[in-house]
């Protein structure tokens, strides 16, 4: 969540707290097959639509750990509660500085930050080869003198006068404005899990069934799944909705029958109904396999980016309207 959200929950033990109670009677409820119902679901879609999809997300690691399919109304009381860990946290930031001079300079730089820029509530210190550090991983501004290709980073020259410190302030300030403004695209990272010849546009299906067989048909043909990601894929949309609001459905199978981690990209002529009750045109099938830990990066990579992506309607248009898959996947990491 953490990673998916680029928002840092873990040292919040009221959330915590909050999560093992209520996980403990989902769990229950789950096993015991006792439905609950929210009422709230269709507002918490529409209003908290981010913290939905990275939740329906997390979800698929909670199936595949416990062997438990979380339904979607057990899934908005989830939501609510790391909703309202999102606005506790405000607006505050654990920054890192990349230190390319002294460590005691880098410290007093450290303490000149921390005292003229309260919404900085902590600063580690590293280098620029330490980006498998844990508070790198975690931070949310990166704080150099120089660029070091990361977009959560802040390059100013001189953090020791006023006018860098200004700066400073001046830059975050732009950065959560701009956080969920222009365009929105999907990393480099990202690209080997799309293919040209895995994009469909426009595409008309009397089903869902018939159109999962199809995808799924297709990744069998290329090598990457075996025959059993179909049957996994409709036991999974028989036990639980994979609808995630905006007209957008997100279908996948079981890990197991992967060989090759890819995502199939479709839309759809006329909107279908997906679930008895909410409507999609954009399907993202993933088909994935977290064996290894790059890969398991890359996926990570891909749902942190998918959000915002998917919460831009210049993003979206731009699906709906493309023609053809060649271009639209260049569009994809404009």
């Amino acid at each position: 969540m953490t990673v998916i959200l680029n928002s840092p929950l873990a040292a919040d033990q009221k959330l915590r707290q909050s999560l093992i109670l209520h996980l403990r009677s989902t769990v229950f409820r789950l096993r015991h097959g006792q439905q609950r119902n929210n009422e709230l679901l269709q507002y918490i879609k529409t209003e908290y639509n981010s913290v939905y999809t990275a939740s329906w997300i997390i979800s698929m690691l909670f199936e595949k750990y416990f062997d438990l399919q979380i339904t979607d109304d057990e899934l908005g009381y989830i939501v609510l509660l790391i909703q309202s860990a999102l606005e506790r946290r405000t607006q505050e930031y654990n920054a890192v500085i990349l230190a390319d001079f002294a460590r005691s300079f880098a410290e007093l730089v450290s303490q000149r930050i921390m005292r003229y820029i309260p919404e900085i509530r902590q600063i580690d210190i590293l280098s620029r080869y330490e980006t498998d550090n844990p508070h790198y991983r975690d931070a949310d501004l990166i704080i150099t003198r120089s660029s070091c290709a990361d977009p959560r980073e802040v390059v100013v020259d001189n953090l020791l006068s006023e006018d860098g410190i200004l700066e400073l302030k001046q830059k975050i300030a732009r950065r959560q404005k701009n956080r969920f403004s222009g365009f929105r695209s999907f990393s480099a990272e990202c690209s080997s899990l799309f293919s040209p010849d895995l994009i469909f546009l426009h595409q008309a299906f009397e089903d869902k069934e018939t159109l999962l067989r199809f995808m799924t048909a297709w990744l069998e043909e290329k090598g990457y799944c075996s025959s059993g990601l179909y049957q996994s894929a409709l036991r999974r949309e028989q036990l639980t909705s994979t609808s995630i609001g905006s007209s957008i459905a997100f279908p996948h199978g079981d890990p197991e029958y992967v060989n090759e981690s890819h995502v199939v990209l479709m839309t759809l002529e006329k909107p279908m109904l997906w679930d008895g009750e909410e409507m999609a045109d954009i399907i993202f099938f993933a088909a994935f396999n977290m064996n290894s830990r790059e890969e398991k990066r890359r996926i990570e990579m891909f749902y942190k980016e998918l959000i915002p992506c998917i919460s831009d309607r210049e993003f979206m248009t731009m699906l709906k309207t493309a023609r053809d898959s060649v271009q639209l996947y260049k569009d994809l990491f404009h």
